[in-house]
Formats: C-alpha cells, structure tokens, sequence
C-alpha cells in the first residue's frame, strides 16, 4: 500500500513543472530577449474593467527622459493615488520602454503569435494582471514573478509602417 501510495505521489510531481522555464510561474522581465512589455503606472482594476467592457487599449512609450534600459525614474517615483486620475482610465497602457524599442517589441511578439497560431492552432497572447513574487527557498536571494491572473488577448497592427 505505501508503495502504491508513493508511486502515486510521485506521479503528480512529474505532472507538475516547476522549473523556471515555465512561465506560468517565472516571468523574468529583466532579461535582454524576453517576448514581454511591462506595464508601469497602471491600475489592474481598471485595465480590467475596460477590458471587460470590449475596449481596445494602445501602447504608450516612456518620455524621452528615459535611461538607456528603458527605466523612468518619473513614473517609478510616483505614489500611487487611491482614486484612478485620468492617465489610469484612458485607454494607453504605458510601458519604461523608447518608441522604437516598444514597436521593434510589438512588431516581435506579433510575429511569433501569429506564426504559432497560424502552425499550431495556438493562442500565445496573455495580458498578465498582477505579479506574485516568490524566491526558492528561504535562503533565495533571487526574486521570481509569476502572473496572478492572466486574460488571452490579441495584438492587431494598425499599420505596416
């Protein structure tokens, strides 16, 4: 009987993968080649709310005082109010990265979802809302992020310029 039991308990651990590869429970957006854009100064409550309404939303590039990595110090410095301002109902999400970082990103992950779908029948588009941070294990001084609540979505190009 312990035999079966630990055979069975081993089982479900092969069905499980925890390794970082999965993005289901490690999105590393600090890596050079990574297929994401990270949202910054937004409220996932109204993201979520528009989104649920059937509007369209827009990508909106970092000021031109943005560093070199694509960091704004503006926007990470800004407390978060509790009541949503303009700039969280309109319908641009805004992103740490230049303008033609955010298009050469765009313009990627465009391609490769559409090449997915169009060989393999695959959605790989998700609007991640809200990241859960972890580490390994108590001694991890690596932080991981894994999406909370993730909603399929489609990108459409506007033009081919």
């Amino acid at each position: 009987m312990t035999t079966v039991r630990n055979r069975l308990l081993a089982d479900r651990k092969a069905l499980l993968d925890l390794g970082t590869r999965n993005r289901l429970i490690n999105i590393p957006l600090r890596t050079k080649n990574i297929r994401a854009i990270e949202i910054v100064d937004e409220k996932t409550s109204e993201v979520f709310r528009l989104l649920g309404e059937g509007k369209r939303f827009t990508f909106l590039p970092a000021d031109a005082e943005s560093s070199e990595d694509g960091s704004t110090p503006a926007l990470d410095a800004l407390p978060q109010p509790a009541a949503p301002q303009e700039r969280h109902t309109d319908k641009r999400l805004q992103t740490k990265l230049s303008p033609e970082a955010l298009q050469k990103r765009l313009l990627d992950i465009w391609y490769d979802a559409r090449t997915l779908e169009e060989e393999q029948g695959v959605n790989i588009l998700y609007l991640g809302l809200g990241l859960l941070k972890w580490f390994e294990d108590d001694k991890s001084d690596v932080e991981r992020l894994a999406p909370l609540v993730l909603l399929p979505v489609r990108l459409e190009r506007s033009s081919a310029c």
